[in-house]
C-alpha cells in the first residue's frame, strides 16, 4: 500500500527502541515477492541494468544468492506475490496513478540518469522459476498481498521481509525486516528489525491507534482530497502523533478529527476511515481457500486456482475473468511509437477468452492438466543445529496452521512451488489470537510436515471438485445464454494513459480460431492449435529440436506484427544461438554514443511477445517445452550486438562462431520462410540488399549510405 511520508520519517527520526538488532537466523521468513526484485533491482542497478529491457542471467543468478544466503543461515522463506485488483476497486484509483506515473517517467527515461525502477516484462517469469527450482515455497495472494503476508507471518509465528512501510503498522507478532544490504552480504547475520511497539512508544499514542495514524497521514484507500481539511489544520506525521495521543480511544480520535468537516462531509469521511484502517486488521491467511470470484460471481474451478497460487496463471488473464479491468505494464520502451504491448494483442486477447472458456460452467477440470500438489517424503529430516527453544510445540501459536517444509531449508522431494499448511477447525478462537506464540525454527516447521495433508494454494488434499458449476466470464450470472466478453484495458498512448473498451468475443470470432473444448483436443492438436495463432505451422518447426519449437514461431509472430527490421532479429537471433560468446563483454563495444530507443522498444515488443506464447502454452497445456528466458533475451548484450550489426559491412552469421553457424541460418529461414508479402520486415530486408551491393564503395560513401539509413529509420519511427 504505502503510507505517504512514512518510510522517510522511520528511517531519519526513530531512536535505537524502534530499530532493534536482531540475529537472522534459524527462522522463517514471509518475504513479500514483488518488493524482493525492486529491491533487487535497486541493489545492483549495474549488473541489473533494466534500461534495455532487462539482465535475466543475472537477476536469476543474483535470486539463486539471496536464498542460498538463507539457506546457509538456516532461514526458511515462504514468498507471497501480490494478485489483481479487489473487485471492490478500493486501488483502482491508485492503479490509475500509479500507470500515470510510469508514463511520465517514461517521457524522461534516457535523459535522466536516476530515474525509477521499470520492472523488465519476465522479471516475474524468471523469479518464480527460480523459486521452483531451489523448492522454496511460494504463493500469489488473491488481491494486494500485504495483509496476506502479515497474516501469514503471524500464522507461521516469523518475521516479515519487505520494503514497504506498511508493515509498520501491521501487528506482526515477530517483527518486521526491512530490505537492507547486511541481508545480502556474505557473513553478517545481523539485521535490523523494525519494532511496532517501540514505534508506538516514539509517538506516544496506543498501539491500537496505528491503523487510525496511517489512514490520517494517507495511504492507497484514503485520498488526498478527502483528507484535505484534516491536513489543513493537523500537518505534519509529529502533528498527527500529537493529536492522537490526546485521545483515549480509537472512536475519541475520529469523532475529533470529523470536527474540522462540515456537517455534510463528516460521513464521507469517517468511512474513509474505516475502510483504510480495517487493511491493516489481523484476519486469517486466505492462502488455503480462493476469495477471488468471476465477474459473474462464480467460484473459481481447483484446476485454476491451482495454477494461479504457483504463478502460472497470468495476472492479467484472471483480471479479466474476474473484474474486467486491466492495467497492461509500461515497458522500456520509445513514447512516440504505440504501446509494447501491441504488437501481441491477439495473443491477449485470445488468452482472456480462453481462460473464460476453460471454466465456463460445463468445466470442473482440465483432464490433460497435471495435478499441482505437494508431496512430503517423512524420511526427510531437518536441521539439527537449533537452540533448546526451538523444540517447542507451535501448535496454538500457529492459530490452527501445520506447515510443510523440504528437506532442512530446501527438500529434494520433488519441486513443490507453493506454501502449504493444515487448517485444524476450532482452534481459530480469541484465547489462541491472545497467547504469544512460540518462535517458529526451521527444525519445527519440518516437524509439522508429516500431518500436513492440503495445500494453501489450492485447498485441502481431498477436496473434491464441485460437480455444479465453477465459473464463467462469458455466461451471464442466471442464464446458461452466453454473453460477450468485454473489457476495459489501460495503456499508454504516446504519453497518455488511456483506457480502451475490447469487446474480446468479437475479435475472437475475427481471428477465426477455434476457441471451444480445447481441453478436449489431444496434445498434437493443442500445439496445432497454438501454432496457428502464432502463423506458424508444423512444416515451419518439423526438422527444429524440441527447444526451438516455439521459438521459432514465437519470433515469426513478433516480425509480423511489430515493425521489425532484419537488424532487430538478426541481433537476438546472435544472441540465442551464440549466448555464450555474446556474453563476452569484450567481444562487444558500443560505438553509437546515443541509445537507439527503438530498438529497445522492439526488443520490449518482442518480450511481450515471448510472455504470452509461453502463456498460452501453459493454460492449453501444449506440452511445448518451457521457453528460456535467460537464453532468449539479456538486454544490454542483445543491444550491443545490434550496435555492430547496423554497421552495413558486418554480417550477423560473421558474429556466429563457426560450429553455429548452421544453427543461426537454419533458425532465420524458418522463421522468415513464407513471410506475408506486406510484412515489414519483407521491405526492409530488400533495402537491406540494396546496401550490400555498396560493399566496394569509400568510406565517406558508406558513410553517407549510413547517415541516411539512419535518417530513414527516425521517419519510419514517425509514421
Amino acid at each position: 500500500m504505502g503510507v505517504r511520508g512514512l518510510r522517510t520519517y522511520v528511517e531519519h527520526n526513530c531512536n535505537a527502541n524502534v530499530w532493534i538488532s536482531s540475529d537472522f537466523r534459524n527462522t522463517g521468513v514471509v518475504i513479500d515477492g514483488r518488493g524482493l526484485y525492486y529491491y533487487i533491482h535497486t541493489l545492483y542497478h549495474t549488473e541489473l541494468n533494466f534500461k534495455y529491457g532487462g539482465e535475466y542471467d543475472q537477476l536469476e543468478k543474483k535470486l539463486k544468492e539471496f536464498f542460498e544466503k538463507l539457506k546457509s543461515r538456516n532461514v526458511v522463506p515462504y514468498v507471497v506475490f501480490d494478485g489483481i485488483m479487489a473487485r471492490d476497486q478500493k486501488k483502482f484509483e491508485t492503479h490509475k496513478k500509479r500507470k500515470k506515473e510510469s508514463i511520465e517517467w517514461l517521457s524522461n527515461f534516457w535523459a535522466l540518469k536516476k530515474h525509477e525502477v521499470v520492472l523488465p516484462r519476465l522479471v516475474k517469469m524468471i523469479f518464480v522459476q527460480v523459486l521452483k527450482d531451489m523448492d522454496v515455497k511460494h504463493a500469489v495472494a488473491d488481491f494486494e498481498a500485504d495483509c496476506e503476508i502479515a497474516s501469514l507471518a503471524n500464522a507461521l509465528n516469523v518475521p516479515v521481509m519487505a520494503n514497504d512501510c506498511d508493515f509498520c503498522i501491521f501487528n506482526i507478532r515477530r517483527g518486521y525486516i526491512p530490505f537492507q544490504k547486511e541481508i545480502f552480504a556474505n557473513e553478517n547475520t545481523t539485521v535490523q528489525k523494525f519494532s511496532r511497539s517501540g514505534f508506538a512508544k516514539h509517538l506516544r499514542i496506543n498501539p491500537n491507534m496505528l491503523p487510525l495514524f496511517a489512514s490520517l497521514i494517507g495511504n492507497d484507500y484514503i485520498s488526498k482530497g478527502v483528507l484535505k481539511r484534516f491536513a489543513d489544520n493537523v500537518r505534519t506525521i509529529p502533528d498527527i502523533a500529537q493529536f492522537l495521543s490526546e485521545h483515549n480511544s480509537v472512536s475519541d480520535a475520529i469523532a475529533a478529527a470529523k470536527a474540522f468537516y462540515p456537517q455534510e462531509e463528516r460521513l464521507e469521511f469517517e468511512e474513509a476511515l474505516h475502510l483504510s484502517s480495517e487493511e491493516y486488521q489481523d484476519r486469517p491467511s486466505n492462502l488455503r481457500d480462493c476469495a477471488v470470484r468471476t465477474y459473474n460471481d462464480r467460484q473459481l474451478p481447483q484446476w485454476v486456482i491451482k495454477l494461479y497460487r504457483e504463478g502460472s496463471i497470468a495476472s492479467e488473464g484472471l483480471s479479466c475473468l474476474c473484474n474486467r479491468i486491466i492495467f497492461l505494464n509500461t515497458l522500456c520502451e520509445k513514447v512516440s511509437l504505440p504501446s509494447a504491448q501491441k504488437c501481441s494483442e491477439n495473443l491477449r486477447w485470445y488468452y482472456y477468452y480462453a481462460l473464460a472458456d476453460a471454466v465456463a460452467p460445463s468445466t470442473t477440470e482440465i483432464p490433460s492438466q497435471k495435478k499441482i500438489g505437494l508431496e512430503t517424503d517423512p524420511n526427510q529430516t531437518p536441521s539439527t543445529d537449533q537452540s533448546p527453544e526451538s523444540q517447542v510445540d507451535m501448535d496454538t501459536g500457529c492459530v490452527g496452521h501445520t506447515l510443510s517444509q523440504p528437506e532442512g531449508t530446501f527438500g529434494k522431494g520433488g519441486k513443490p512451488s507453493m506454501i502449504s499448511a493444515k487448517t485444524e477447525q476450532g482452534t481459530h478462537n480469541d484465547h489462541a489470537l491472545a497467547k504469544q506464540p512460540t518462535p517458529v525454527t526451521p527444525s519445527k516447521l519440518q516437524k509439522q510436515s508429516k500431518d500436513s495433508s492440503l495445500n494453501m494454494a489450492t485447498g485441502p488434499a481431498d477436496r473434491k471438485t464441485d460437480d455444479t458449476p465453477q465459473a464463467t466470464s462469458n455466461v451471464s450470472k442466471n442464464s446458461d445464454t452466453p454473453e460477450d466478453v468485454i473489457a476495459t484495458e489501460f495503456d499508454r498512448k504516446k504519453s497518455m494513459l488511456v483506457d480502451n473498451e475490447v469487446n474480446v468475443t468479437e475479435k475472437v470470432s475475427e481471428m477465426k480460431i477455434q476457441i471451444h473444448d480445447i481441453q478436449k483436443m489431444s496434445d498434437q492438436e493443442k500445439k496445432t492449435h497454438l501454432l496457428n495463432m502464432l502463423h506458424s505451422d508444423w512444416p515451419f518447426i518439423r526438422d527444429l529440436l524440441d527447444e526451438h519449437q516455439l521459438v521459432v514461431p514465437a519470433m515469426r509472430y513478433w516480425i509480423i506484427h511489430a515493425n521489425v527490421k532484419p537488424v532487430h532479429l538478426d541481433a537476438l537471433l546472435v544472441h540465442y544461438v551464440d549466448e555464450e560468446r555474446s556474453s563476452t563483454g569484450s567481444e562487444f563495444r558500443p560505438f553509437h554514443k546515443e541509445v537507439v530507443v527503438e530498438a529497445v522498444h522492439r526488443f520490449s515488443e518482442w518480450q511481450d511477445v515471448l510472455y504470452w506464447a509461453e502463456q498460452l502454452n501453459t493454460l492449453l497445456s501444449c506440452k511445448f517445452e518451457s521457453l528460456q528466458v535467460t537464453k532468449l533475451y539479456n538486454g544490454i548484450r542483445v543491444y550491443k550486438v545490434y550496435e555492430r550489426l547496423r554497421d552495413p559491412d558486418i554480417k550477423a552469421e560473421d558474429l556466429v562462431i563457426h560450429s553455429k553457424k548452421n544453427k543461426y541460418l537454419n533458425l532465420r529461414d524458418a522463421i522468415t520462410k513464407d513471410l506475408p508479402p506486406d510484412c515489414q520486415f519483407i521491405q526492409s530486408q530488400r533495402s537491406k540488399k540494396q546496401q550490400s551491393k555498396q560493399g566496394g564503395k569509400s568510406m565517406q560513401e558508406k558513410k553517407t549510405n549510413l547517415y541516411e539509413n539512419l535518417r530513414d529509420e527516425a521517419l519510419d519511427e514517425n509514421n
